[in-house]
């Protein structure tokens, strides 16, 4: 269509209206891309969102406090079919496939609506007729798809995951971290870090065979995660900052992750005198939510449900050649 994209990038969302503590029009804010180049249609002229609606239940009221709700995630929920959305980009290569080697894995680590890069990248590779799609199945390569909830009920596309593992388990794996029904190894809830860590080893050696790996959601998975591959590499005499730094140099990292501040804290920053100040609201820390959260943005409003605080930004404020358009929204099929 008149915006292509690639599996990866983002769409910024512009919602109507303007903001309350300035009196300007409200900023855009981004969100990943959940299907294919495509379209969900196949058409190319089509996108899908993913997108949580951010509220924030008042306990005084006993019921959810409009002043503390996402505005844009609330205003693309509450679209309808027909009705013009402004957007702009797409944006980011961070998160894009290396699609020179189709015998390359890929190791994809999502919570909650972070899984939207990997329904791009899942749908390309294994559910739509495409030359790279095809070439993979027939390959070596495994997509190895980690996704951490609060509980199956929050599972996100689960219909989709079970129809490509079953049409294709030599190409693709599936592991799920339900936090409210899972248990870890010591007995605490089972987070998305946890199920990584259970195959520490093997990630290790994927990644070292040139596996690629990729983080979207919620910040509070990556300390886990990063201290499992250290132990990995203290384990075999090396050294984890330089192996790190050799993933990186490679490519082969690829992190988009995102603090979810709380409707207190969302609501505090968007008052605040200096809302770019560090702030320390709730220590809710293993599902990484509103930890000494440290702006580094002009815009705290972007600081959402589905919003990143660090690679996305830098891509929005370079995004001045980039397109601003209307697009009608759907009802999905």
């Amino acid at each position: 269509g008149k915006m292509p994209y690639w599996e990866g990038q983002s769409y910024g969302v512009i919602p109507p209206g303007t903001n309350p503590k300035n009196g300007k029009p409200n900023s855009v804010r981004l969100y990943s891309i959940a299907s294919s180049r495509y379209g969900d249609d196949m058409t190319g002229t089509t996108t899908t969102l993913c997108v949580r609606r951010a509220t924030y239940w008042c306990p005084e009221l006993k019921a959810d406090d409009p002043a503390k709700k996402g505005v844009c995630s609330n205003y693309l929920c509450d679209s309808k079919p027909g009705d013009d959305v402004k957007l702009t980009g797409p944006s980011g290569k961070v998160m894009l496939i290396p699609e020179k080697d189709p015998n390359v894995d890929l190791i994809m680590v999502a919570t909650g609506t972070g899984i939207a890069p990997y329904r791009s990248f899942i749908r390309r590779l294994f559910v739509e007729k495409t030359p790279f799609g095809e070439a993979y199945t027939k390959g070596s390569g495994l997509a190895w798809l980690f996704l951490g909830v609060a509980n199956s009920d929050a599972l996100l596309y689960d219909d989709e995951w079970q129809s490509v593992l079953k049409a294709h388990p030599k190409n693709f794996k599936l592991d799920y971290a339900l936090s409210r029904e899972q248990k870890n190894k010591d007995g605490g809830k089972m987070y998305i870090q946890d199920k990584v860590a259970e195959y520490s080893d093997e990630i290790f050696t994927r990644m070292d065979n040139g596996a690629h790996m990729y983080f979207c959601g919620l910040k509070g998975m990556m300390p886990g995660i990063t201290e499992m591959l250290e132990g990995v590499c203290k384990d075999k005499g090396l050294v984890w900052e330089d192996k790190l730094s050799e993933w990186k140099k490679a490519g082969q990292w690829h992190v988009e992750v995102y603090w979810r501040l709380c409707g207190a804290a969302l609501h505090a920053t968007r008052t605040a005198r200096n809302p770019s100040a560090a702030l320390s609201l709730c220590a809710r820390g293993p599902e990484g939510l509103c930890t000494s959260v440290t702006g580094n943005s002009d815009n705290v409003n972007q600081w959402n449900t589905v919003c990143p605080l660090s690679d996305r930004r830098r891509s929005l404020r370079g995004m001045g050649n980039s397109q601003r358009t209307s697009a009608k929204c759907r009802t999905p099929k």
